[in-house]
């Protein structure tokens, strides 16, 4: 994780890398550009990534976890009573799983697609640790706070929406990822479609 961290440090504070093909990614040119990003803009990607973080950690436990809550009752006859729920529904364990995300943004650079120029942020690594593909795809933009301020957005965005997001995935939320980044934040515009990629949610 050392090795990518300054390898993306690297990346940021170059002008143009060129990277022959290897196990980080395809043969191509990596290519830099500087610009002012509008935040508002930004914070509703650092929205949209972050749930969707946070939907693939949950896509990863194990559904016949179960967890005690509500404390423990005695019935009247003296019995021991407990409540027990699935993992996924533990309002402490889903808080938990939120506590780590916002450490993920490290792993995001923001980019415009070659395209069509649309802003996004691109998560620079999988979880194997190999490059995504998509490098070669868009322009990085270059973050003199090398994206501090991706992790300080959604900090942002989970210390006023934490309540919500819990709700939605203990109640089942179709689209979680559309409620609390466009509906309920109202960070992002119902026109935005920024990123198609970020608004991709299956829980």
């Amino acid at each position: 994780m050392f090795f990518h961290i300054v390898f993306l440090i690297s990346i940021i504070n170059s002008l143009v890398i060129k990277i022959k093909s290897n196990s980080y990614g395809p043969e191509g040119e990596y290519s830099i550009i500087n610009e002012d990003v509008i935040g508002n803009e930004v914070k509703c990607l650092v929205c949209k990534a972050s749930i969707k973080e946070l939907n693939d950690k949950l896509k990863k436990v194990d559904p016949s976890k179960t967890e005690d809550v509500g404390g423990y009752k005695f019935d009247s006859a003296g019995n021991l009573q407990k409540k027990t729920i699935p993992q996924m529904q533990s309002e402490i364990f889903i808080s938990d799983m939120i506590e780590e995300i916002c450490g993920t943004m490290e792993n995001y650079v923001r980019a415009r697609w070659k395209s069509n120029g649309q802003l996004t942020l691109l998560k620079m690594f999988d979880s194997s640790g190999n490059m995504n593909s998509d490098i070669t795809e868009v322009d990085l933009i270059q973050d003199e706070d090398l994206n501090k301020s991706l992790e300080f957005y959604c900090k942002s965005v989970f210390e006023e929406y934490e309540e919500n997001v819990i709700n939605h995935i203990k109640e089942g939320t179709k689209d979680v990822i559309k409620q609390v980044c466009s509906v309920e934040s109202k960070l992002c515009k119902d026109n935005n479609d920024s990123d198609s990629k970020l608004n991709k949610e299956e829980l």
